[in-house]
């Protein structure tokens, strides 16, 4: 696999929420590799749910033990891409995660945006907040670090659904 193979498969996997690829390098240095925004039918499991019972203008519908609701997702997703981890352990470089892209990502995060890091290296998908990821030092932290400082951490390539549920906004 490589960046652009990655960059495909998220476009792929995000295709429900009008996933795009972005190269805005001259007007806007720093912007994330990924734009996407839509809505999309979610199953969320009862038990992740304090309260399973339908919100005001929200279309639910329930089955046994899930619950269905459509939800509206929009975000940035900068796209980060290493063959291997280091052979001796030791810190991953990442040398072009550039201080354009964090600043952007903590802004947006700042102005209540949703913006993440999805970092591929080897078999391993680890999915960082945009503010949490800027102030990382990226390119000296360990694959421990990182899955530690990580909202979500993959083996193998990510489910669409899998995916899409960690996209849902956090809190600035």
């Amino acid at each position: 696999m490589s960046e652009q193979d990655q960059r495909q498969t998220i476009i792929k996997l995000l295709r429900p929420l009008d996933a795009m690829s972005v190269e805005n390098t001259i007007c806007c240095p720093g912007t994330p590799d990924v734009n996407y925004g839509g809505e999309y039918e979610l199953t969320i499991p009862c038990s992740v749910i304090k309260d399973a019972g339908p919100k005001p203008g929200a279309k639910t519908q329930r089955g046994e033990g899930t619950i269905k609701r459509n939800v509206y997702l929009e975000g940035w997703i900068e796209l980060k891409w290493e063959r291997h981890w280091p052979v001796r352990g030791g810190p991953l470089r990442v040398p072009h995660y550039t201080t354009q892209q964090k600043v952007w990502a903590r802004k947006r995060r700042h102005r209540g945006g949703q913006c993440r890091l999805l970092l591929q290296c080897s078999n391993d998908w680890i999915l960082l907040d945009g503010a949490v990821a800027a102030t990382l030092p990226l390119g000296d932290a360990t694959r421990e670090q990182l899955i530690e400082a990580a909202e979500m951490h993959w083996t193998q390539t990510p489910t669409r659904e899998d995916l899409i549920r960690c996209l849902l906004p956090t809190a600035n």
